[in-house]
């Protein structure tokens, strides 16, 4: 975002900003009549229409974003928090590097699907691999479309990554 502040001698003064490349633009204008703007209840108006603006501009984006302008399909997708597992969902996806959700909690017995609905192959792994525990599973490549299910068979906290982007994408089940 640019602004720009102007007075010519006739004593208007005009506050300009233009928010991306040309995406949004707003002129302020004050006439003051020649008298210098050292008057704080001008400056405050003009503090004020600034954040006024601002406010709108923002507000544009915004709304444009939840209406699917920016190829997003219209649909909005809520974000789910590391602090707390979601309860009861047996289904994770695979998509753009990251499982969603990456934190569940489930009950002993439960059958998880993994989907991958990103255009590369992933893969679902335990970190770190127990090579002694039943609880062991690793899904091998999933290529786009491709499930993968575990039936959780004890408790525990178990977490698992893709090894093709271990750092980007890391998940966590919950057994109670």
């Amino acid at each position: 975002m640019t602004a720009h502040s102007c007075r010519n001698d006739d004593g208007v003064s005009s506050i300009e900003m233009l928010a991306g490349a040309g995406s949004r633009h707003a002129t302020i204008t004050i006439q003051t009549g020649g008298i210098k703007m050292r008057n704080r209840t001008v400056w405050f108006i003009v503090g004020i229409a600034l954040v006024c603006v601002l406010a709108l501009m923002g507000t544009g984006f915004v709304v444009a974003a939840t209406h699917g302008d920016f190829g997003g399909g219209g649909t909005a997708q809520a974000s789910v928090s590391q602090d707390k597992p979601v309860f009861g969902v047996t289904h994770v996806y695979l998509r753009s590097d990251a499982f969603t959700p990456a934190y569940i909690q489930v009950v002993l017995g439960t059958m998880v699907t993994w989907t991958n609905e990103d255009n590369v192959p992933h893969n679902v792994t335990l970190s770190p691999v127990v090579i002694s525990s039943s609880d062991n599973w690793e899904s091998g490549l999933l290529y786009p479309g491709q499930p993968f299910s575990y039936t959780f068979t004890s408790r525990g906290t178990f977490q698992y990554h893709c090894q093709e982007h271990p750092f980007e994408m890391i998940g966590t089940v919950i057994v109670t």
